[in-house]
């Protein structure tokens, strides 16, 4: 976390040291999406992640929860919230596409 002292704006720096998995749904993310999407399946010892938004963060986040279930997480342990109904259906629409 580095803080500029001319404007106070804090910026927030994450490097991902986990390995860029090739799985067909994951073709059309970028290697930033496709890094915050795979970060910390298969490790016990997975950091936090924090993902700052700007364009594709919905289409990243259905991705994660879809890599998520498919790479063997239970869909009833995976909590994904938003703030209207319309956006709950869109998501779920997306990660049931991607994951099938």
């Amino acid at each position: 976390m580095r803080i500029k002292p001319e404007t106070g704006r804090i910026r927030l720096t994450l490097a991902i040291d986990s390995p860029v998995l090739t799985t067909p749904y994951l073709d059309a993310l970028n290697s930033a999406q496709r890094r915050a999407v795979t970060h910390g399946v298969g490790s016990d010892l997975a950091s936090p992640l924090l993902v700052i938004a700007g364009a594709g963060k919905t289409n990243t986040l259905a991705h994660s929860v879809a890599h998520l279930i498919v790479t063997g997480a239970d869909p009833r342990r995976i909590l994904l919230m938003t703030f209207l109904r319309r956006a709950t259906a869109e998501m779920t629409t997306r990660v049931e596409r991607i994951a099938h």
